[in-house]
């Protein structure tokens, strides 16, 4: 989501990128890990990739920013070298150097343990369930996706729950 960090160390002692953040456990939706699942891999490029930017497969460049895709995977605020349209919502800004702004925007409606899909929406491969949560109508509030057709779900017994609290801590949740 940030393009470039040229200068952001010098400035404010943090480049807000990399692993910038974890030192004040901000837990961040970036890894940087020469083991991460193929799953993370092709999920994050394919949804937040930009095309045409090179992948490597332990570091991943996060450059596209889609509010119902990040809002889903528990993403709560975006840092953005560049303004962002609505639905995000700019929460500060800091200046960062000579004509370089940084920009924090609230992601709306943010998955933080209060997701109660009640609705199924089968696919047959990965490769579709991304490309179905990647499409803006999808609502994962209300629809879940499952692609392993082996097990059945009953669809018309899954209630929404209630009294439930999410608590993030140090470490864990």
């Amino acid at each position: 989501m940030i393009t470039s960090n040229a200068g952001r160390v010098d400035r404010t002692g943090n480049d807000y990128y990399w692993s910038g953040l974890w030192p004040f456990r901000i837990p961040t939706l970036f890894e940087y890990n020469q083991l991460m699942s193929p799953a993370y891999f092709r999920t994050a490029v394919d949804l937040w990739g930009h095309p045409g930017d090179k992948q490597s497969r332990n570091v991943i460049v996060l450059r596209m920013v889609e509010s119902n895709t990040l809002a889903l995977f528990g993403v709560k605020f975006v840092i953005a070298d560049e303004l962002l349209p609505s639905p995000f919502v700019l929460a500060t800004m800091e200046e960062t150097g000579k004509g370089k702004t940084l920009y924090l925007y609230e992601v709306p409606e943010s998955n933080l343990g209060g997701y109660w899909p009640t609705e199924i929406e089968k696919v047959g491969s990965f490769r579709e369930a991304v490309k179905l949560i990647s499409n803006s109508s999808f609502d994962a509030r209300r629809t879940a996706v499952l692609f392993d057709n082996e097990h059945s779900v009953g669809g018309d017994r899954l209630v929404a729950a209630s009294d439930v609290q999410v608590r993030v801590e140090a470490g864990g949740f």
